[in-house]
């Protein structure tokens, strides 16, 4: 009898381990195109219960219209319209188009994406330091605006937040922010100089690209990659100052740069992609550190045909001079 029992339950625990009843399966699943890393600490004991946070909706600001000029007042967020509603500010300020001032009160902490985007003839913005957070879009194509400042606090600027606008003339970027986004400046056709603080860690493509006047563009020591097409399509550019290690290059970073004429790769790079120099047939000049280990094949094709490259004997970019026959010099230790 005793030895029925003891098989009845040996049986038991076969099935249940078979089952997977009450295990946890912790076989690494398969790892392929278009699947996340497997990660044990995303293993939920099935015992316990998940938990999640509750949602905090933030109340929408008040806000005063003198003419074209709207002021937000109190706490709170800033409505945009979206494909459904139209927020009330802007029904009775007339539309888009009859804005002429923003005034953003202190106390307002969130702005919805593009909640000035396409204001042609929004000529001023007042932020405050409590929006931590320049939205996506947040006043694209403003073409007429000329007067902006950032105030110290703001810690993002976002996607697209003033691409487009065309005659803003100066740029202040505060030392609190840490992350410029994606086309944040794009075609921005009156800036000519631009100062990327070392608070900036995070640098996201063509950030400021299709300035047709920038001249010159100083990034910070928090960069420690160049983003795609950073510069692209900046005639005027001359002047690029690196002051941190930059690690990498992403590709096009400065694609049709036409007037730039000389670039001093800083030491501590140790890539440089694709198509970086493309078109920048002005660049007669570069100088690449020993620290390079990589360079994109072609990679000054069709820059200046007469080009020289300054280096170090044996590195890569002595290598890469050779190989693509360019003019180069070699550095003295």
């Amino acid at each position: 009898m005793k030895k029925q029992i003891y098989a009845l339950v040996c049986a038991g625990v076969i099935i249940a381990s078979l089952c997977g009843c009450g295990v946890i399966d912790q076989t690494l699943p398969p790892y392929g195109e278009g699947q996340a890393m497997w990660d044990p600490d995303s293993v939920i004991n099935v015992t316990e219960e998940p938990t999640t946070e509750p949602t905090v909706e933030v109340p929408i600001c008040t806000y005063e219209i003198n003419g074209g000029t709207i002021t937000f007042t109190g706490t709170g967020r800033i409505e945009a319209k979206t494909s459904k509603t139209t927020p009330a500010w802007l029904d009775d300020i007339g539309g888009m188009d009859k804005i002429t001032e923003v005034i953003i009160s202190e106390g307002i902490t969130v702005v919805d994406e593009g909640a000035f985007n396409g204001a042609k003839n929004l000529e001023s913005i007042t932020i405050p330091k409590t929006v931590k957070v320049i939205p996506e879009s947040f006043a694209r194509n403003c073409v007429k605006l000329s007067s902006l400042v950032i105030p110290n606090g703001v810690e993002v600027i976002g996607e697209g937040a003033f691409s487009g606008c065309e005659i803003l003339p100066t740029l202040e970027i505060p030392s609190s922010v840490k992350k410029i986004d994606k086309h944040a400046f794009s075609s921005c056709k009156a800036l000519t100089e631009v100062v990327v603080p070392d608070s900036v860690t995070e640098l996201k493509a063509y950030a400021f690209a299709t300035c047709d006047n920038l001249v010159k563009i100083t990034i910070g020591k928090g960069v420690t990659i160049m983003p795609t097409g950073l510069c692209a399509k900046d005639p005027a550019l001359k002047e690029v100052i690196m002051l941190g290690a930059v690690k990498q290059f992403e590709s096009k970073v400065f694609v049709n740069c036409t007037g730039l004429e000389e670039l001093v790769i800083p030491d501590g790079t140790e890539r440089i992609a694709d198509g970086v120099f493309s078109e920048c047939d002005s660049l007669q000049k570069i100088t690449i550190p020993a620290s390079v280990t990589f360079i994109a094949a072609e990679q000054f094709k069709t820059a200046y045909e007469g080009i020289v490259i300054y280096c170090y004997e044996g590195s890569e970019a002595h290598a890469h001079a050779e190989r693509e026959s360019k003019n180069f010099v070699l550095i003295e230790e």
